[in-house]
């Protein structure tokens, strides 16, 4: 999440979540960029990894994913359709 929409988020999120688990930085995107240089290292030869996004992500996510030498298999929308998760080998 962008560091300033967290003062927008229902209080049910912002007022219990850790401040840690929610801030992702100005683009929202800080958490990805520690994780997925990792990933290819953790993961088993056909392993997958799935990873919870904002409604607005995707594209971004696809490029930092890709550029981390990830392959994006697939992106799962929510029950509202917008993308909610994104899986990568």
């Amino acid at each position: 999440i962008r560091t300033g929409d967290i003062a927008g988020l229902a209080d049910d999120v912002r007022l219990y979540d850790p401040l840690l688990a929610l801030d992702g930085g100005t683009d929202g995107l800080d958490a990805y960029r520690k994780i997925f240089p990792q990933i290819r290292n953790l993961l088993s030869t056909d392993g997958l990894a799935f990873f919870e996004i904002g409604f607005d992500q995707k594209g971004d996510i696809k490029k930092l994913a890709e550029s981390c030498g990830l392959h994006v298999r697939d992106v799962i929308d929510d029950l509202g359709g917008h993308p909610r998760v994104v899986v990568v080998s």
